[in-house]
């Protein structure tokens, strides 16, 4: 009963708690089954008890809170149907549907009893709230926009987004440190949140981190040890998946699981199943890499020396089809030299005896052609000469040994000149025999052949043709590059 004080009707607080405890349990007396998010759980191992805080969320903004409790008996049984449904247990962060009782306590004040959560509207919800993210990415342009990037041909500076105490983040560094001395690797964390109301907020802000440090990286990993489909609805959302796809740096996943690609896995540069596929993956490039490398260095070694002793045998066979074909030439050109020498040789000697039977002959007429006009000249003077008077006989006489006189020098100059003739053929002989082809060559000349033609001038030869040079000894062989054209 309220006390009387100055006509007041005055209630305790337990009064009114109690009351408002009456009113409460009268007025909602059946269970209801609840939309919210489960901002934390709240679980106390000792007790076993659960007291999660519930929001509901439009736009980002809280409009609606509230304190939850899950007791032991409850918790268990909805966990172990969370672990066999999802696949992990109740956690943070993730869309719930609930069937609970409102409940007033004088100490706790107003509060829900949990009595049962359905997982397959968490399931159900994690999916449509992946597909809403895909088909908002989709209209953006968005889905490719990082997996068009270019990767770095050995990507070994990585920017590390996970939990340094994750078992997936320790598998990574352990395969990534069994190679560090023999790849130049370098990998710095970024530590962030991964599951749970906040895990969204923390890679964002670690991508923004990288993003100003982005020039001392090759690319971005998110690795996670693990997990059940809720445990992964942070990777689902929009925002993040955003970042991801339009992050400047391929972004490289390695979440753990196999099945139901999250968003942020679909849109990344590279999935790997997990953490240990990612650093198998990068320590792959380098042994693919140094693979290529050692294969260059064999061929770089290997190639000139076959190449070489390719060329060798070619040399050689050349050289063997040189001599033989230079042999051959010789041989040919030494028989038409020599047909040369004896077609010159007869020919000259035929000239020279032409000439002397011509000379012979041509002196012997001389010779006696004037003696025959010597004589008929004698012959009429002395008739005429007795028929003269003695003044003309005496200039006749004159005349007479003059004639005499003549023929005396003539016969003289005949002689001088067929002495000089002879001498002069002589001489001609013997150049003949020192411009025989034998004596030219002899002196340091040579004689260039086209074909079986003697090149004469350079305008006769055209680039490519094949000449052939004849020497006192051997020949020599050459192909026209370029031929010079004469200086006007």
């Amino acid at each position: 009963m309220p006390e009387e004080h100055y006509a007041r009707h005055i209630f305790s607080l337990l009064q009114v708690a109690q009351s408002l405890q009456k009113t409460v349990a009268e007025r909602y007396r059946r269970t209801y089954w609840v939309r919210a998010e489960l901002l934390r759980l709240n679980f106390y191992r000792q007790s076993g008890h659960c007291y999660p805080d519930l929001v509901e969320k439009k736009e980002g903004r809280v409009v609606a809170q509230m304190r939850a409790h899950i007791w032991r008996e409850h918790f268990q049984r909805i966990n172990a149907r969370f672990l066999q449904c999802l696949g992990q247990p109740l956690g943070d962060g993730i869309k719930i549907l609930f069937e609970a009782r409102i409940v007033f306590d004088p100490v706790h004040g107003m509060s829900l009893e949990i009595l049962d959560i359905d997982p397959h509207f968490t399931l159900g919800d994690l999916a449509a709230e992946k597909e809403a993210t895909l088909r908002r990415l989709k209209a953006e342009g968005l889905l490719e926009a990082n997996k068009g990037l270019p990767l770095a041909l050995l990507p070994g500076r990585l920017a590390i987004i996970s939990v340094e105490s994750s078992k997936g983040y320790a598998d990574f560094c352990q395969i990534m440190e069994s190679c560090s001395g023999r790849f130049a690797l370098f990998y710095m964390l970024f530590p962030a949140r991964l599951q749970g109301a906040h895990a969204v907020q923390d890679i964002a802000l670690q991508l923004r981190r990288i993003r100003r440090v982005m020039h001392h990286f090759d690319a971005v990993a998110i690795i996670r040890g693990g997990g059940g489909e809720a445990g992964l609805s942070a990777f689902n959302q929009y925002e993040l998946a955003r970042a991801v796809a339009t992050f400047p740096l391929p972004v490289l996943t390695g979440i753990g699981h196999a099945t139901n690609h999250t968003v942020v896995e679909q849109v990344a540069f590279y999935n790997a199943i997990t953490p240990t596929k990612l650093a198998e993956f990068i320590i792959e490039k380098y042994q693919k890499f140094d693979q290529s490398l050692s294969f260059a260095r064999t061929v770089v070694i290997q190639k000139p020396l076959l190449f070489i002793q390719d060329e060798r045998f070619r040399l050689n066979n050349e050289g063997r089809l040189l001599r033989s074909a230079t042999r051959r030439i010789t041989l040919q050109s030494q028989v038409v030299i020599k047909t040369l020498k004896k077609s010159l040789h007869t020919y000259a000697a035929q000239f020279l005896k032409n000439q002397n039977n011509g000379l012979a002959h041509l002196r012997h007429r001389t010779v006696i052609t004037s003696l025959k006009k010597i004589s008929r000249q004698r012959m009429a003077l002395q008739s005429y000469y007795h028929m003269l008077p003695k003044d003309l006989r005496f200039f006749l006489r004159q005349q007479l040994h003059a004639l005499e006189q003549l023929q005396k020098q003539l016969t003289k100059q005949l002689s001088l000149r067929f002495y000089n003739a002879r001498q002069a053929l002589d001489q001609l002989e013997k150049n003949v025999r020192l411009l025989s082809p034998e004596q030219v060559l002899r002196r340091g000349y040579s004689i260039t052949l086209k074909g079986d033609r003697a090149l004469t001038s350079a305008d006769k030869a055209r680039s490519g043709d094949r000449l052939v040079t004849l020497l006192y000894e051997g020949q020599i062989q050459s192909v026209v590059i370029q031929p010079e054209k004469n200086m006007e």
